[in-house]
């Protein structure tokens, strides 16, 4: 045979306002002090309202608030010292480089970048080279007839009979190598069970300019992909823009990361 089980019911609790009024004076402490006042000599009465806040620390800290003080606070109370402790300096971080490996500069060329919210290259008019604008060209006070020396020819040459091809004449000088370093982007974090992955980040990478060579890095046993390409450019400006458009791209589960390849020599 069962015996129904009766709850108690719930007090009521009225009107929300006495009940958060009853919450608040919970957690307040009232003192009623009557006292003389040494002006007027009359009676008056102190009232004084204290708000307790319970606050949870460690317990090193508890403690560390035994301790016996000695010297100047020796008979100072429990309550913070502001000539003892106080708050340390707020420092906030900063970041001084842009994904693309360069310094932040907050002067007028952020604001002619961002015409018309378009990305503007900086291309010199002096030494006909894109990375920085003609006031800043470091060839401004050179001479024509000078800087024609000091620019390297693009052209072949005759060397003891034989002609040099260009870039025979850059790689001597030690530019061809250069130029591969620089406008090489590598990706990273990309999914190793993907198939047809190398035709994917052709047509992805190829829409931004004009891709001189492609390695896509496997293994040799299980033909899988290791996670990583490496992708040159013709120019620097396609390299930025690879940078500026697939950098933390969501690439099926994963997000890819484009950066500048590091050089050997770094």
């Amino acid at each position: 045979m069962s015996s129904a089980i009766t709850l108690p019911k719930p007090a009521p609790i009225g009107s929300w306002a006495d009940a958060v009024d009853s919450e608040t004076n919970a957690r307040e402490k009232t003192i009623t002090e009557c006292r003389i006042d040494p002006l007027t000599g009359k009676k008056v009465v102190v009232t004084q309202i204290l708000k307790i806040i319970t606050e949870r620390i460690p317990k090193t800290i508890a403690e560390r608030r035994k301790w016996k003080k000695f010297g100047k606070c020796i008979n100072a109370g429990n309550k913070p010292e502001p000539g003892v402790t106080m708050m340390g300096e707020e420092v906030e971080l900063e970041f001084v480089r842009t994904a693309l490996g360069e310094q932040k500069h907050d002067d007028d060329g952020d604001a002619i970048k961002n015409i018309d919210k378009g990305q503007v290259t900086a291309r010199c008019h002096n030494c006909k080279t894109s990375g920085h604008w003609s006031k800043d060209c470091p060839f401004k006070n050179v001479s024509d007839e000078k800087f024609d020396d000091v620019r390297p020819s693009t052209k072949g040459s005759l060397a003891g009979g034989k002609y040099i091809p260009p870039q025979r004449n850059l790689e001597r000088m030690g530019i061809g190598e250069r130029r591969s370093d620089e406008f090489t982007v590598r990706v990273t974090n990309l999914p190793e069970d993907y198939t047809n992955l190398d035709d994917v980040l052709r047509n992805m990478f190829s829409s931004v300019g004009k891709i001189d060579r492609f390695f896509l890095a496997k293994d040799k046993n299980t033909n899988l992909n290791k996670g990583f390409a490496f992708i040159t450019y013709s120019n620097k400006h396609d390299a930025e823009k690879a940078i500026t458009k697939f950098n933390k791209f969501p690439f099926e589960s994963l997000i890819i990361n484009v950066e500048f390849a590091k050089s050997g020599r770094d």
